[in-house]
């Protein structure tokens, strides 16, 4: 499939009754590559994703995400410090955990996603520019910005908030 051009919608999820926390995996997840930044963008989490039109990511490609408001990882280390991040693209859906900038590719280390906010809901945004920068692994190229599939569970043990 391909992901549609220019949407803007959410989808609610019912809380169950003593579920506290639900957490997101993906199977197949190819949105915007953010410059074709294989550090941040392959990842599947970026703070460009979503930024339309912007100056800092010369060669476009940052805008088609989905928000999983106050996602954070399903299962920190015992010491680890979770970071919470909101938007997600590119190729693989992960979570991110604190480390220096410089090494933000080494953080992505959980495939699952988590989020105490209620209500439940996942939103996706695209806009209708598919760029053609880096040659072969674009969004403009066919099967490279395909969308997502993703599932879902609920947990009744609540997620820890990230010290902030």
């Amino acid at each position: 499939g391909v992901l549609l051009a220019n949407q803007d919608y959410s989808a609610c999820i019912r809380t169950g009754r003593t579920y506290c926390a639900i957490c997101y995996y993906s199977t197949s997840f190819k949105l915007s590559i953010p410059a074709g930044d294989a550090a941040n963008g392959l990842l599947g989490v970026d703070t460009n994703c979503g930024a339309e039109g912007s100056t800092l990511i010369a060669n476009g490609g940052a805008f088609d995400h989905i928000v999983i408001p106050g996602g954070q990882c399903n299962t920190p280390a015992a010491a680890a410090i979770n970071v919470l991040n909101d938007r997600y693209c590119g190729t693989a859906l992960y979570c991110l955990g604190a480390v220096a900038t410089a090494t933000i590719g080494a953080a992505a280390t959980d495939a699952t996603v988590c989020t105490n906010q209620k209500p439940f809901k996942i939103s996706v945004e695209s806009d209708g520019l598919e760029y053609m920068f880096p040659a072969g692994t674009a969004e403009g190229v066919t099967g490279n910005n395909a969308g997502f599939s993703i599932s879902y569970f609920m947990k009744t043990t609540c997620l820890t908030r990230p010290d902030m």
